[in-house]
């Protein structure tokens, strides 16, 4: 196992032998039809997973074969990597598209570079020519020229490191928290190693190397009589030259638009689920977690105890309701097959799994989740009572969509039903919660009362009149009145299991944010670089416009067409770019249409602004040229 390994839940603290297990958690663990339970193996080189698999799926068919359950031969064995079973997929997909950020914006980085290599071999194009004229070979001259081009990418990559040596404090601060267990790959640490300084070594160099070499043999193959009789400034590779830095310059800002286009989506999902009506109230909610020691806390002795512990939490000051779950909403729960009575599902058909919860009297009161037909959990719901379920809105639709809900009966406990005096009458219909992802649809929930069957080990959930941060030592206080060695632990507000559920969504979006940003600043200085040396090479021809009496107006949008034309192509690709590849982004999306034309159009209007301005100073240093300094340049 890695270091830091906390076992698959990724809560681990202590390992104990499985056998121990019906000892210190309850006796019917090894023993009861449950499906919590997971077999890991390590392969031994001799052996395939593919050979694993299919030694798999023959013990699967004997485990079937062996079990009798009601005729049930639906068991099955399978085996799967666990780096594909335990791997969260929405943090991969991020983590995807963030790596795909870095590569756009170092494919920008990697065009400034390479306007800048060129416009340095054109201004020392005469320099290399007399070097050649002397005798020095061409060679010589090429390996100059890398040197000086991995020296520019080698700085600028120690400074990159420098850099996120500094950053790594605050994107640690930002990384995504997660509410649910089950998957052993969170986003990865953020470290400055060995592996991120060579690859980063290895991206800097390789660059150098590339972008320059094209520049550096340009500059060795010119004509020498040809280019002995022209300047610096001037000759016939002035077009082309400013043809290549033009379509530079276009892919810059096309890159950017489909940054800003991604970071504009991610912005917006992350307001509309914030936005998002989740089914509860979350104000003024404190919740903390309870394990007494199943093996001493059994069967009825589970709801007694968990009704002295509401009773004293209810007697703190400052309480208004409290309750008990298995569960918060946004972490995800426990789950159980739905049977409903006098309904049986199609032969073949597994029934559907759906929320099962364990909630006491005052749970839709401090959850502020309303009632919508019928009534509440009672505290009469009790062991020796008629066994009572509510349902969400989304269950009644779901199951009887053409039927009232309420009297109907259902099976909730195990895999099968055995004994109909077991059954759940339906009694009331609530408001659908949010259980799972913050960005899911709703699923169908069931409620039925801790006090007619739960577990020992619960979140307790309270309502406070005061800030719940406030309460945690009285609350503890409360906790020991029934069991002084009980502690309570993952004590949080409600509000701040909300912001965790929130948190993926926030850093998707500050990151290509971020990306973007910068993508956009590092497109507005190749276009002021490009702008600045095409008003430097055009100096004379301005001087000779003026002087033959040209407007400044016409100056301006001499120098303004080109820039002006360069960022429209640019963002025209981009968005046909950006459309073509929304379907990468529909899965990181709530709510927001990957090619809504108002996304667009902002980023669109915001990239023109900015080549504006870019072009803006060079423009303006084109009307300041003096006629008769520029002939006498010239």
């Amino acid at each position: 196992a890695p270091r830091g390994f906390r076992g698959l839940s990724g809560r681990a603290e202590l390992w104990i032998p499985q056998a121990m297990g019906p000892v210190v958690d309850y006796p019917g663990q090894l023993t009861d039809h449950q499906h919590f339970h997971n077999v890991i193996a390590r392969l031994s080189d001799e052996v395939s997973f593919r050979d694993a698999r299919t030694q798999m799926e023959i013990i699967g068919t004997n485990i079937a074969a062996s079990i009798v359950h009601e005729g049930d031969a639906r068991w099955s064995a399978s085996a799967r990597l666990l780096r594909d079973a335990r791997i969260d997929p929405s943090a991969r997909r991020s983590q995807l598209l963030l790596l795909g950020a870095v590569g756009l914006v170092l494919l920008i980085a990697c065009a400034n570079l390479s306007n800048l290599l060129l416009a340095r071999a054109a201004s020392r194009r005469q320099e290399i020519t007399i070097r050649l004229s002397v005798g020095s070979t061409r060679g010589r001259i090429v390996r100059q020229l890398l040197t000086e081009s991995v020296l520019l990418s080698t700085l600028g990559g120690m400074l990159g490191i420098a850099f996120a040596y500094g950053a790594t404090r605050t994107l640690s601060t930002m990384l995504p928290e997660r509410l649910q267990s089950g998957q052993l790959a969170d986003f990865a640490a953020v470290s400055v190693d060995a592996r991120v300084l060579a690859f980063a070594a290895t991206i800097a160099i390789m660059t150098g190397l590339l972008l320059g070499l094209t520049p550096a043999l340009q500059s060795t193959r010119t004509a020498l009589n040809d280019a002995l009789r022209t300047r610096a400034s001037g000759g016939t590779s002035t077009h082309g030259r400013f043809q290549t830095s033009g379509l530079l310059i276009v892919s810059e800002f096309a890159l950017a638009s489909v940054l800003a286009v991604g970071a504009t989506l991610l912005v917006a999902t992350y307001v509309q689920l914030q936005q998002r009506d989740l089914g509860f109230d979350p104000a003024n909610v404190l919740t903390f977690w309870i394990e007494p020691p199943p093996s001493q806390v059994r069967g009825e002795d589970a709801a007694r105890f968990l009704e002295s512990i509401l009773s004293e939490v209810s007697d703190v000051p400052g309480v208004e309701s409290a309750t008990v779950s298995l569960c918060t909403p946004l972490m995800g729960c426990s789950s159980r097959f739905l049977y409903i009575v006098d309904r049986p599902w199609p032969d073949g058909q597994e029934p559907p799994l759906v929320g099962r919860h364990y909630v006491g009297p005052e749970h839709f009161q401090t959850l502020a989740i309303p009632l919508l037909r019928g009534r509440v959990l009672t505290a009469e719901d009790r062991v020796g009572r008629p066994r009572v379920a509510l349902a969400s809105q989304t269950a009644a639709r779901t199951y009887w969509p053409n039927t009232d809900p309420i009297g109907q009966r259902v099976w909730l406990d195990t895999d099968d039903p055995v004994d109909p005096a077991s059954t759940y009458e339906i009694v009331g219909v609530v408001g659908d919660v949010q259980y799972e992802a913050i960005d899911g649809t709703f699923k169908p929930q069931f409620y039925t009362s801790y006090l007619q069957f739960t577990w020992p080990y619960t979140f307790v959930m309270l309502k406070s009149r005061e800030s719940p941060e406030t309460m945690v030592s009285r609350l503890r206080r409360a906790v020991a009145e029934v069991d002084a060695e009980l502690p309570i632990y993952d004590v949080r507000t409600l509000e701040h299991r909300v912001g965790i559920a929130l948190s993926k969504s926030r850093f998707n979006a500050l990151m290509l944010g971020g990306f973007a940003s910068l993508a956009l600043i590092l497109a507005a200085v190749g276009m002021y670089g490009v702008m600045a040396h095409f008003v430097a090479q055009r100096t004379s021809e301005v001087g000779i416009r003026i002087a033959l009496g040209a407007r400044t107006s016409d100056v301006f949008r001499l120098v303004l067409r080109y820039g002006g034309t360069l960022a429209l192509a640019g963002v025209s690709l981009g968005t046909v770019v950006s459309l073509a590849g929304t379907r990468i982004l529909s899965s990181l999306v709530y709510d927001v249409n990957p090619a809504d034309p108002r996304v667009l159009v902002v980023v669109n209007t915001v990239l023109t602004i900015v080549a504006l301005l870019a072009c803006y100073v060079p423009t303006r240093r084109a009307l300041r040229v003096d006629p008769v300094r520029a002939l006498q340049s010239n």
